[in-house]
């Protein structure tokens, strides 16, 4: 019972934080992202929205991934539809984009910019 107290104490003086192996990778691999934002490697994840939002009409943006630490991929919806754009962190281009419906996932061609 002391146990269980003095861990409950630990746990509220620590903020709830309990590190996990995987939040200590992600930690690194953020580090590792900021990083090559700051050494102009890769652009911010701001530039990169800024750039592929306004093209991503009627789809609700659910938020970003970072993958090897050179290509974002960011994740939208519509209709019940998951997109995902891959984006070069370093360009700001589109890689690819791929709509997964009913479980099938095919790489389509991006419809690229609006302004052509």
């Amino acid at each position: 019972m002391k146990s269980a107290a003095v861990f409950c104490l630990w746990a509220v003086l620590s903020g709830g934080v309990i590190l996990s192996p995987a939040t200590a990778q992600q930690r690194r691999d953020r580090d590792v992202a900021l990083a090559a934002i700051r050494n102009g490697q890769i652009l911010s994840l701001h530039q990169i929205e800024e750039k592929i939002l306004p093209r991503m009409g009627g789809c609700r943006y659910l938020g970003p991934e970072l993958h090897d630490n050179t290509i974002y991929r960011l994740k939208f919806i519509r209709n019940n539809t998951v997109i995902w754009v891959d984006v070069d962190g370093q360009s700001g281009e589109v890689l690819s984009r791929t709509d997964s419906d009913n479980g099938d996932e095919s790489d389509q061609p991006y419809m690229g910019d609006p302004r052509k």
